[in-house]
């Protein structure tokens, strides 16, 4: 009788905690925090990345790792196995990952007459925020839903200074990402020979 007992108590054990597949959404190239609830004292987990689209920096055979996903967007998956003090297995847990491009955004033109609408088109997942300047200042635009923003056209230059999504945000250089406005009474200067 205690030796069933015993094995009673080493298959109970051996039964560890399940991570359902789920999906996590994350920029491409963050570094993000992932964790399972700790099973009995003593336990370690073998971590891993199914295509290996990401390096885990910290935390290997601990219940929480710290990744850093590389810079293609696409599926990916990570997955963790404890394992306790008596040496049994658990079952794998498994999260999925999508990975997704930071967001872009560009004017619909490069020159822009007076009083015209000036419209940039917005890629990645709304709702999105947009920071530009016009004429040296800096304008916001929130909670924008659609493919495109319309903004006034004033006199001058306009630049994006960023956008955000869902997700992530993407800064822009200086003059990266550029257009003009001309003045409807621009004087052009014709020579003749």
């Amino acid at each position: 009788m205690k030796n069933c007992f015993f094995l009673f108590f080493v298959l109970i054990l051996c039964i560890s905690k399940q991570i359902y597949a789920q999906i996590d959404t994350v920029c491409v190239g963050v570094i993000k925090t992932y964790s399972i609830d700790a099973g009995v004292a003593w336990s370690s987990y073998l971590w891993g990345i199914y295509k290996s689209q990401g390096t885990i920096l910290t935390g290997q055979n601990s219940n929480k790792i710290t990744i850093h996903w590389n810079n293609y967007a696409g599926m990916d998956s990570i997955f963790v196995v404890e394992t306790n003090s008596s040496n049994c297995g658990g079952d794998t847990s498994t999260l999925k990952i999508l990975k997704v491009s930071l967001p872009e955004a560009a004017f619909g033109d490069s020159l822009y007459c007076f009083g015209s609408d000036i419209k940039i088109n917005l890629n990645g997942f709304a709702p999105y925020s947009i920071e530009y300047l016009q004429n040296n200042r800096i304008m916001y635009k929130e909670g924008i839903i659609g493919e495109y923003v319309i903004i006034n056209g004033e006199v001058g230059i306009c630049m994006i200074n960023k956008i955000s999504d869902k997700f992530g945000t993407k800064v822009y250089s200086e003059n990266e990402k550029t257009c003009r406005v001309l003045d409807s009474f621009e004087k052009i200067n014709i020579f003749r020979k």
